[in-house]
């Protein structure tokens, strides 16, 4: 349907939508999760404040993510480097979806992505906040368009919800109220209801604290880990890892900024102590270095050396900071080492 319009695959869009959102970074917290309720109203909750209670997993998008300059630079480089998008940037890109399924990107107030597990799309319940100037009957268009088939509304906890009918888990849309959304599985939707409705607490407040902790972005997220389950589900794959430091490992946060032209990346990890988080930074430091040293691209590991650890207390922090040029090169580098390489197996065969 899209290619109609001269379009990139779908496939392709929603990859280049991810990797804009991990990529990116720059304004305050309280932006991303708060939006603006209707002229005359008083302002709306955050859109945190929607959080099921049994989230172990929160990634939230600043609705500045599509204006964002150093954003739309690495964009440009990403799509140039794949011949499926070279032609375009992220500005025609973002203008066309736009204008193809009639919806305003400049309305885009914010995102929270929620998760009933510490891996959100693998396997966990995933839902949606979504925060913006659209009517509800834009949003069911949109997908209308999308699924090339018509929903149905029905009502939950006494708001409003569309549904794509056809399906073994058909997408569920939940009015929150106007200019506020929430997007997912029946279940995931009707859990976030459930709070909006005062029938269900939030959020932990450990898991708000775990985000709130973390370095201000337009990108932020994160996740509560429990130290037990994560050393049984890694198996020998960590056995380098102190197992104690491993087992007290409590939560992790992590921001994407981009001040003045640069691109900044930040981490916390919380541990149960300060003695786990002490033998957890040398971890990350030892694991950092001996990257920087395996790596075949020189620059890449020159970059891996400018990565920080350091730890204060019962927390470890990981910061990394370089220029949009410095990432455009890279970007730039692999898509013609990867051409180098698929010439090389032509003339082999």
């Amino acid at each position: 349907m899209a290619r109609s319009i001269g379009v990139p695959h779908r496939r392709s869009v929603v990859l280049i939508a991810v990797v804009l959102l991990v990529t990116t970074a720059g304004c305050s917290v309280g932006s991303i999760v708060g939006t603006e309720g209707e002229a005359g109203d008083e302002e709306s909750a955050a859109l945190i404040d929607y959080v099921p209670t049994d989230t172990e997993a929160v990634i939230a998008v600043n609705g500045s993510l599509l204006s964002d300059r150093e954003t739309a630079t690495v964009g440009d480089a990403l799509l140039a480097s794949d011949e499926d998008t070279e032609e375009w940037t992220t500005e025609s890109l973002v203008a066309v979806l736009s204008s193809f399924y009639g919806v305003d990107h400049t309305e885009f107030d914010g995102a929270v992505v929620y998760a009933d597990g510490p891996a959100v799309g693998t396997g966990a319940e995933t839902g949606v906040l979504v925060g913006g100037g659209w009517s509800p009957d834009t949003i069911v268009t949109a997908l209308e368009r999308v699924d090339e088939q018509p929903y149905e509304e029905t009502t939950h906890a006494g708001h409003s919800v569309y549904r794509r009918p056809v399906g073994t888990d058909p997408l569920h849309v939940g009015v929150i109220q106007n200019g506020s959304y929430a997007i997912g599985s029946e279940s995931a939707v009707s859990a976030a209801l459930d709070v909006a409705a005062g029938e269900a607490d939030p959020a932990p407040a450990s898991l708000r604290k775990a985000h709130e902790s973390g370095h201000d972005g337009l990108v932020t997220g994160a996740v509560l880990v429990p130290g037990e389950r994560l050393e049984q589900t890694t198996g020998g794959e960590l056995a380098f890892v102190d197992r104690q430091a491993l087992r007290d490992l409590e939560s992790v946060a992590a921001a994407y900024r981009t001040p003045d032209g640069s691109v900044v990346v930040d981490g916390r990890m919380t541990f149960a102590n300060a003695s786990s988080a002490e033998r957890g930074g040398e971890v990350l430091r030892g694991f950092t270095s001996l990257a920087s040293l395996s790596v075949d691209d020189e620059a890449l590991g020159r970059e891996l050396e400018r990565v920080n650890v350091s730890v204060r207390g019962a927390a470890v922090t990981v910061s990394y900071e370089t220029q949009v040029d410095v990432i455009v090169d890279g970007i730039r580098r692999q898509a013609t080492s990867s051409g180098s390489g698929a010439d090389r197996a032509d003339r082999d065969r």
